[in-house]
């Protein structure tokens, strides 16, 4: 997926770190690619 991150209109790098950390969870979620003994 290129450019990485959801678009939140993110501008800092903090807010950027956000935005791609949140597409990588929305694709473990969306695929349920979760690890073996996560808790939720």
């Amino acid at each position: 997926h290129a450019p990485i991150g959801l678009d939140i209109g993110a501008a800092s790098p903090a807010e950027i770190a956000v935005a791609v950390l949140a597409q990588t969870i929305h694709a473990f979620r969306s695929r349920g690619l979760e690890t073996k003994g996560a808790v939720a």
